[in-house]
């Protein structure tokens, strides 16, 4: 919290390198108003009984929606786009997704971009936090 930094250990990524999430500030908030709620819980996000939510429980909130796709894909293929709209390279926007740079560019390229990918993220966190702007028209009933 103090450092602002989700730090995900090597053995929870499909790498098995340790991963560093820069948090956005509305991050940070969302995780003190869970503290308030979770108490001492290692988790931010508990079931109802107190143990890890299972999978399935965002596949069913996403399906009752109707929404077409699966939670985790939606939501970075959300980020990989908004990303390019935005004009931030594609370098930045892969590793924000921690995906592996390969072949000679990996040879030469050792930085993890963690403070172009901590700004990239608090703008991401203002672009999905922000009220609708007055000029955007409902395409929906």
């Amino acid at each position: 919290m103090e450092k602002a930094v989700w730090e995900i250990p090597g053995s929870r990524t499909k790498t098995g390198k340790a991963f560093r999430v820069p948090l956005s500030s509305r991050a940070l908030e969302i995780l003190k108003e869970q503290k308030a709620v979770v108490g001492d819980s290692p988790l931010v996000f508990p079931a109802p009984r107190g143990s890890v939510m299972s999978d399935a429980t965002m596949s069913k909130m996403v399906r009752q929606a109707n929404i077409d796709g699966v939670p985790h894909a939606i939501a970075r293929a959300c980020f990989r786009s908004w990303a390019t709209d935005a004009n931030f390279s594609r370098e930045i926007a892969e590793a924000c997704l921690a995906h592996v740079t390969k072949g000679t560019e990996a040879a030469y390229q050792r930085s993890d971009l963690f403070n172009r990918r901590r700004a990239v993220m608090q703008q991401w966190s203002d672009y999905v936090t922000r009220a609708p702007r007055a000029d955007v028209i409902p395409l929906h009933g």
